[in-house]
């Protein structure tokens, strides 16, 4: 293993905060890692040149902060295993499968491998073999498993919301921010400090569409900047419309969000249409949910940016067109694109995998997907797909009444906000992701989601969560 010096400032950091932070400022620190999409911690060259994220390197530090001696976390783990069985299932038939099925189904069919090198045209494949792709796949899911687990002990913890919400919003507003300023300045000398944390081994595209430079941050590509940044909006979001820290979440909604229209990525668009979907069936069945103010909030921005988008066609016809045609593109003709057909062929491995192995799947890392549904589905199967939908539903709990209106709690309103950001981002996952494992930030969200819904009285209680008198219930008085 060979750490690159990003790794090595994590690491002094994260060395910091494991003697003289808490658990929750260590789980902040994850989060701040879980920034860095593109680069590596370290690197690993018995596995081929793979990568270990630095969100990897901070969840390390996490388990160790839990573990250290004298902290008395151990019934608290126990509960956290125990809420989190269905993805830790889920994992473990994962990692069973990688090592198993590829070699039980070896040259039985033809796929398109994770990492697709000397594959001849866009619809290359080769027969099924185990490679190390399997091991690092599986080892990502067990990462996202673990996420989980860490992240239900951090927000159990009394002042857990609290640190929780206000690390999700300082991700986003930087998350904005590199991806603005990278796009705005690239060829310029600033690239150079982007380039810095886009040291991991993937391949690091620097594309554009019309004449503009695609947003990606500092991740290896505009749809992972896009779906990075669709979990942190819908957490944000559904914050806001619950009165939690209104303006700090508020405002990293509304940036997000914009970025996220701009970004010129198929997979913010698809996440975005189906929230908006979602969102107006939810106002017509629990129109309670929505405050007038809020309302009328959100009916001012609908009507700010068709205004903005009727003066840009009056004063600036050729650009209103050129942004068109890029969007035309994005959507409406993505799917007869030659990129749009690849998808296309990646995600329908998954089903022929599924019947090729009579259900049983064809191992985690074994083929490259376009989609996370195709990809459980043809890597594990009936069950890891069976576990994986029973533990979906144990988040986002559809039967209760808190899942779709506020109850005025605050801690229930947070882990509500991250149920349905679980539950909103199988949308951009279903259409752009490549393997079995769900990602890291899924799993962060799940332990949120677990935890505060079913905090105990003295987490609930906190006193630095209840508001003044006549004020909305929110965080602002424990800031």
């Amino acid at each position: 293993m060979l750490p690159t010096l990003l790794g090595l400032i994590l690491f002094a950091t994260g060395l910091f905060l494991l003697f003289r932070r808490s658990i929750e400022a260590m789980v902040a620190f994850c989060f701040a890692c879980t920034l860095l999409g593109g680069g590596a911690a370290a690197v690993l060259p018995a596995l081929g040149g793979a990568s270990i994220p630095p969100a990897y390197l901070g969840l390390a530090f996490a388990i160790l902060r839990i573990f250290l001696p004298g902290e008395r976390r151990g019934r608290l783990v126990q509960d956290s295993l125990g809420a989190n069985l269905f993805l830790l299932a889920f994992a473990s038939y994962g990692v069973v499968s990688a090592f198993i099925l590829p070699r039980l189904f070896a040259g039985d069919i033809n796929v398109v491998p994770l990492k697709p090198v000397g594959l001849r045209g866009m619809f290359g494949t080769t027969p099924l073999v185990f490679t190390s792709q399997n091991i690092t796949a599986s080892l990502s899911l067990i990462a996202t498993a673990l996420y989980a687990v860490v992240t239900y002990v951090a927000c159990r913890q009394p002042r857990g919301a609290i640190v929780i919400v206000k690390a999700a919003t300082i991700v986003a507003f930087v998350h904005v921010y590199l991806g603005v300023s990278a796009s705005l300045l690239a060829g310029t000398p600033y690239s150079l400090f982007i380039d810095f944390f886009r040291n991991g081994s993937y391949y690091q595209y620097n594309q554009g569409i019309g004449g503009f430079a695609r947003i990606t941050g500092v991740w290896p590509e505009p749809s992972a900047y896009a779906n990075f940044g669709f979990f942190w909006f819908v957490f944000s979001c559904e914050c806001w419309l619950r009165d939690v820290m209104p303006r700090r979440t508020g405002c990293a909604a509304f940036l997000m969000g914009l970025v996220l229209v701009v970004s010129t990525s198929s997979t913010a668009y698809a996440g975005l249409a189906a929230y908006l979907a979602l969102f107006m069936v939810r106002m017509i069945l629990f129109p309670n949910s929505l405050k007038f103010s809020k309302a009328a909030m959100l009916m001012a921005t609908a009507l700010a940016m068709v205004i903005g988008v009727c003066v840009l066609i009056l004063f600036h016809p050729s650009l209103a067109k050129t942004l068109g045609d890029i969007l035309y593109a994005l959507t409406i003709e993505k799917g007869d694109s030659l990129s749009g057909q690849q998808r296309a062929f990646w995600a329908k491995q998954g089903v022929d995998a599924f019947f090729a192995s009579k259900g049983l799947g064809i191992g985690v890392g074994s083929f490259r997907s376009s989609s996370l549904i195709t990809a459980v589905l043809g890597s594990t199967g009936i069950i890891g797909s069976a576990t994986l939908i029973l533990f979906l539903l144990h988040v986002f709990k559809p039967g209760r009444m808190s899942t779709y209106v506020s109850r005025s709690n605050p801690v229930e309103d947070v882990g509500a906000a991250a149920g349905w950001t679980v539950i909103m981002s199988l949308f951009p996952l279903g259409v752009s992701w490549p393997t079995a494992d769900p990602g890291y930030v899924f799993g962060i969200f799940c332990g949120v989601a677990l935890a505060l819904r079913a905090a105990p009285a003295r987490v609930r209680s906190n006193r630095g969560l209840a508001p003044p008198a006549g004020r909305p219930i929110a965080f602002e008085a424990a800031t």
